[in-house]
């Protein structure tokens, strides 16, 4: 089956409040004998959102509720994108591109940035890449250089699913990843007088 990853509305608000975090994927055991544990750490790590708007004016939020609508619960997907990470602190200057296929885990080797650069990409800015199952989004976990030949390798969290193809654009402006209605209660509206509505939203992120 196809999906289609829809775009989030253009609104004249932005929302009062938002989180984002990592959903890691892990398993402990605790022993009943002496309390010692173990943990095991499956792949599968995702990225989950919530986003809040107050007192919206009517036009955004029928906007966001016909948008809501076409998500049509927890089967469609909208690509989105961490509000605190639209832009990178970093200069992140050049055309980045993936250097070299077959790679995994949490490094990547990449060219096209501007050469010999500081802080080309710094501690916990973001960027997506396009693989398999769609874009996948990164936090940088260490300041990133560049060097003569404009080559970097990024350090980051979480851990590729996918190999990117050699030569694949990142996305450091308004990096996204494919997410989902967290479940099938979101979307209920508080409405002052039709005029006015607020709104709570959770999205978790969903890959094919």
């Amino acid at each position: 089956m196809t999906i289609t990853r829809l775009t989030w509305p253009s609104l004249k608000m932005r929302p009062i409040s938002w989180s984002w975090r990592i959903i890691a994927n892990t398993q402990t055991w605790t022993s009943p004998l002496n309390g010692s544990e173990q943990t095991a750490e499956l792949p599968g790590a995702r990225w989950w959102f919530r986003v809040g708007y107050q007192n919206m004016r009517e036009d955004d939020w029928r906007m966001v509720d016909a948008f809501l609508a076409q998500l049509r619960g927890m089967a469609g997907r909208v690509l989105l994108s961490p509000l605190h990470g639209e832009a990178p602190r970093g200069v992140a200057t050049g055309l980045p591109i993936v250097y070299g296929a077959d790679q995994l885990g949490r490094s990547l080797a990449t060219s096209g940035w501007t050469a010999n650069t500081a802080h080309i990409l710094r501690v916990g800015d973001y960027f997506s890449v396009p693989t398999l199952s769609g874009p996948e989004l990164k936090i940088i976990t260490g300041d990133v250089a560049s060097d003569a030949a404009g080559k970097a390798t990024l350090a980051f969290e979480p851990p590729l699913r996918n190999s990117p193809e050699d030569g694949a654009s990142l996305t450091v402006a308004d990096p996204v990843c494919p997410m989902r209605l967290k479940d099938g209660d979101q979307g209920e509206f508080a409405l002052t007088n039709m005029r006015l509505g607020s709104v709570t939203l959770e999205f978790a992120e969903s890959w094919l």
